[in-house]
């Protein structure tokens, strides 16, 4: 498969279009949070990688939908 001008250009248009932009922005900072935490809670209580897993998906989810929220004006709580 090859990318074409226009596949290219569909891409870009993708990750400049405001809706898609916000949720990017997003998944980063959940993750960024998720990694903080993650390795925080490792290196405090020594977790093995199950709980830490079941944890970091709660962080994830709760990080994300607070960055959606606040790119929409809305308050945090």
């Amino acid at each position: 498969m090859s990318c074409g001008v226009s596949e290219s250009f569909e891409v870009e248009h993708l990750l400049m279009d405001p809706a898609t932009s916000q949720l990017r922005d997003g998944v980063f900072f959940a993750l960024c949070a998720l990694a903080i935490s993650v390795v925080t809670i490792k290196m405090l209580t020594g977790l093995a990688l199950l709980p830490l897993a079941v944890i970091g998906m709660f962080i994830f989810v709760f990080a994300l939908g607070i960055k959606l929220r606040l790119d929409r004006g809305a308050s945090p709580r």
